[in-house]
């Protein structure tokens, strides 16, 4: 005898909650986990300690190292201090200099940074760099050597040297080497290798 389908659908249903569920599944599973909850319901009635405190690097604020804006210049901003560091920089500070009541003039940004595992101390090719169209050359700021890459037709580049364990970039657009040069050269370098 044939059973109407909703007929035999029930059927299946009801001899299904009569087997025992627990008896189908694997005995390892279920071991697993028990071992699981208990470990849950131990965790959830023992005291957790307090998170830790976030950790400051330790150093001085590179902020204070931003010199103050010369005659005729100033300083667009306060100097930007990132104490918390970012990525695994470290530390670094940057104040941005126009010159004053020019718009339109020359504009440059010193920015100090502690050294950190992603900056490198490579030399770079000296000479044209035919990608960028930078002329990169070697020059002196108070007795450290400096790499000036620069684009004379954008007249704008940079200026990059270390001092202790800091790496200094003086940047400037519509500017001269020369000027990236002096701006370098008011940077207190011996009270910054010290710090």
């Amino acid at each position: 005898m044939r059973l109407p389908f909703t007929a035999a659908f029930g059927a299946l249903a009801a001899t299904l909650s009569l087997s025992n569920p627990a008896a189908a599944l694997d005995p390892e599973f279920e071991a697993l986990r028990a071992a699981a909850r208990k470990h849950e319901a131990e965790r959830a009635s023992t005291p957790q300690p307090p998170p830790a405190a976030p950790t400051k690097p330790a150093g001085p604020s590179l902020a204070k190292f931003i010199p103050a804006a010369p005659q005729g210049w100033k300083l667009r901003n306060n100097p930007f201090d990132d104490a918390e560091g970012l990525v695994d920089l470290g530390r670094q500070a940057s104040g941005r200099y126009v010159q004053a009541g020019v718009p339109s003039g020359p504009a440059l940004e010193i920015t100090l940074l502690a050294k950190g595992d992603l900056i490198g101390g490579g030399v770079p090719k000296l000479g044209l760099d035919a990608a960028s169209g930078k002329e990169i050359s070697e020059v002196s700021i108070a007795g450290h050597k400096a790499y000036l890459s620069w684009q004379a037709a954008t007249r704008s580049g940079q200026l990059t040297f270390s001092v202790g364990r800091y790496q200094i970039i003086v940047a400037g657009r519509q500017a001269t080497p020369d000027l990236l040069s002096q701006f370098a050269n008011r940077i207190d370098l011996a009270r910054l290798k010290a710090a």
